[in-house]
C-alpha cells in the first residue's frame, strides 16, 4: 500500500503528540521505575488523552498486550473523534550506528499517516537516563488503527 505524502501540519502534529508521549514515559519511568506500553489519542480540539492497559494484562506477553492495546484504540477511534494516536513502548534497538536503549513513538493520523520515532538514551540505572537530543525518525510501513476495521 502507498503511504500518502506527509504535510508540514501532520509532521508537526506528529512532532507534539512525540513530545507528549516523551514527557508521560519519563514521568512513568521516574514514577514506576520500568515503562509499559501506553498510549496516547489526540481529539479533535487537541486535548491528549492517555490509555494504558489495567495492570491483570501484565502477565501476557509482549505481542499479546500490544495487540491488546491496539484493539482498545481501534474501538477508542470508532466511539470519538480523534485525529491521532501514538504507542510509546521501552526498546533496545540496533540501527546501524545508532544502538542501544530507547523509547520508540509509533503514531498514525486519521488520514493513515504512520511514522516511527526513535528517542535513544543511555542508562546506568533506571533513575539516571540521560536522554540523546537526536530523534531518528523512521518510516513506517502501514496504518494499524483508523484504516483496520474490527471484526464483529
Amino acid at each position: 500500500m502507498r503511504q500518502p505524502k506527509k504535510s508540514l501540519d501532520s509532521n508537526e502534529q506528529f512532532q507534539s503528540l512525540a513530545s507528549d508521549l516523551s514527557t508521560m514515559a519519563k514521568h512513568l519511568m521516574q514514577d514506576r521505575g520500568e515503562l509499559w506500553p501506553f498510549a496516547a489519542l489526540v481529539a479533535a480540539d487537541e486535548v491528549v488523552s492517555y490509555v494504558t492497559l489495567d495492570d491483570k494484562n501484565k502477565d501476557m506477553d509482549m505481542p499479546a498486550y500490544l495487540d491488546a492495546l491496539l484493539l482498545a484504540l481501534r474501538k477508542m477511534v470508532l466511539e470519538k473523534q480523534y485525529t491521532a494516536v501514538g504507542v510509546c513502548m521501552d526498546i533496545t534497538f540496533n540501527a546501524g550506528d545508532y544502538q542501544g536503549e530507547g523509547l520508540r513513538f509509533w503514531m498514525e493520523n486519521h488520514e493513515g499517516e504512520t511514522v516511527t520515532l526513535i528517542e535513544p538514551y543511555t542508562a546506568d540505572t533506571l533513575d539516571e537516563r540521560d536522554y540523546e537530543k537526536e530523534i531518528l525518525w523512521v518510516e513506517d510501513d502501514s496504518p494499524q488503527i483508523f484504516r483496520i476495521s474490527i471484526a464483529p
